[in-house]
């Protein structure tokens, strides 16, 4: 009976997309003070963040930035660690290794709260900012990927493939999901001084961000009901109501296992792949200041959409089962009928940037204390669910440490994230004529820790000023 109790668990899984199958920060500074910076961002840097900031924050009035290269990456996850992979699955010999119970029990105990694993990779691949003068306002130019994927793996599954179908025990697979996306933005924004005085507040610009979007794979898969049952009679009961959707750029050459027409030959690598989907967006934003210690930005990023229209398929799968007898090939073969999800093309659908709106405060000490000290702190809210969004709000801290001229530049932050953990970032930065270099890890704990981390984040960008 395992056999056919773990082809239901993985149907979850394998069956809702059966070709062949495949979660931050836009840059180092903003990583390493825990993804603030919309009131203190400057330059080229604030693309992605505040456009206001564009030509509110700069060091004289006619200049130029460069960002190349930029990147951001983070991997998380709640439940299993490096130690714990280890010791699950590490100790192995020729005879194998078996997992003793009270193993099973640990590894059990690390699912309380589901499985959760998010991916987030962001390079940047070009990013330049011009400023002609104030009264004409600034320019900026970027191009920007982002790779997330979310996965939640319910405890009861993960129950069923360590101890099999115990009598008279419910498994709901229902909180089970998986979504991945890679898109790239290619953006051009405009911000201004608005008003020299605008109330007690001075210096008040706007700014605005209009983005062409081109979306490369794009897979959602939800479950709506799905559950197993076995009763005293042994007796295997169960329902599954299972879909999933899904784009991909025939540059990497998904073959759909119900298409008879294409063929795949490969992934043909391309940093211009053909794109599956495409849409538009933008972000607006405001930054004022109160004195000179005292700046105040407010933004909404990614507000638009991406239209999937090549090469869409679905897969759904639906259906009761019931089986009283092992030996009946009739009943078996029903069910491997029913786990086998169904696809086919379908028709164009939409999926929505992660749309947030950002509300920041910092504060510039450069006196009673040595050097330049900026501290910021920023509320951030999610106004949906996708693979690199979520609708929990997130609160951050940080602050950036100039302590002298020739002295790297310290970041440090912490936030209340949306799984309701509090992490420490932190990285430092080099200040130059020609340059600013920032490297910067979202979570030192983890970085120390080894392999006892549960989450690994690091950024590095560089920003060229030729003047």
């Amino acid at each position: 009976m395992r056999f056919y109790i773990l082809l239901f668990s993985f149907a979850l899984i394998s069956n809702c997309f059966a070709q062949n199958g495949t979660t931050g920060s836009l840059d180092a500074r903003s990583l390493g003070m825990s993804e603030t910076g919309s009131a203190s961002t400057h330059g080229v840097l604030c693309i992605g963040k505040n456009p206001a900031l564009l030509s509110k924050n700069r060091d004289s009035v006619k200049s130029m930035e460069v960002l190349l290269p930029s990147f951001s990456a983070r991997f998380y996850t709640n439940s299993l660690t490096m130690k714990n992979i280890n010791d699950f699955f590490g100790k192995t010999d020729s005879a194998g290794h078996l997992l003793t119970e009270a193993d099973k029990t640990n590894f059990l105990n690390a699912f309380k709260n589901d499985g959760k694993i998010s991916i987030n990779v962001v390079p940047i691949h070009f990013g330049i900012v011009y400023t002609p003068s104030d009264l004409i306002g600034s320019f900026g130019l970027a191009v920007i990927d982002n790779v997330s994927q979310n996965i939640t793996i319910p405890q009861p599954l993960v129950d069923l493939a360590l101890n099999g179908n115990e009598v008279n025990k419910t498994y709901n697979f229902t909180d089970f999901g998986f979504k991945f996306s890679y898109t790239r933005s290619y953006s051009l924004t405009y911000s201004r001084l608005l008003f020299d005085n605008f109330g007690p507040f001075q210096k008040f610009h706007i700014g605005v961000t209009a983005k062409y979007l081109q979306g490369y794979a794009y897979t959602d898969v939800s479950v709506q009901e799905a559950y197993l049952h076995t009763d005293d009679m042994h007796v295997l009961t169960g329902k599954i109501i299972a879909k999933s959707k899904g784009a991909f750029s025939r540059s990497f050459n998904v073959v759909y296992d119900f298409d008879t027409v294409n063929k795949g030959s490969g992934s043909n690598f391309s940093i211009l792949p053909q794109p599956a989907g495409s849409g538009f967006g933008f972000d607006i934003g405001s930054a004022f200041s109160l004195g000179s210690m005292f700046s105040f930005g407010v933004s909404i990023t990614d507000i638009g959409s991406i239209t999937w229209d090549k090469y869409n398929a679905e897969y759904t799968t639906t259906g009761n089962f019931r089986i009283d007898d092992l030996l009946d090939k009739k009943q078996m073969d029903t069910l491997q009928h029913l786990l086998k999800s169904k696809g086919e093309f379908t028709g164009s659908f939409t999926s929505y940037s992660p749309t947030a709106l950002h509300i920041s405060a910092s504060i510039h000490i450069n006196k009673k204390i040595p050097g330049d000290l900026i501290a910021e702190v920023q509320y951030s809210q999610g106004f949906n669910n996708t693979s690199s969004n979520s609708i929990n709000p997130r609160l951050s801290f940080g602050a950036e440490w100039l302590p002298g001229q020739y002295l790297p530049i310290l970041l440090l932050g912490t936030n209340f994230d949306p799984s309701g953990t509090t992490r420490i970032s932190g990285g430092i930065g080099f200040h130059s004529p020609l340059a600013d270099v920032y490297l910067a890890t979202g979570d030192i704990p983890s970085l120390l820790s080894g392999a006892q981390a549960s989450s690994l984040s690091v950024g590095l960008s560089v920003v060229w000023k030729p003047f």
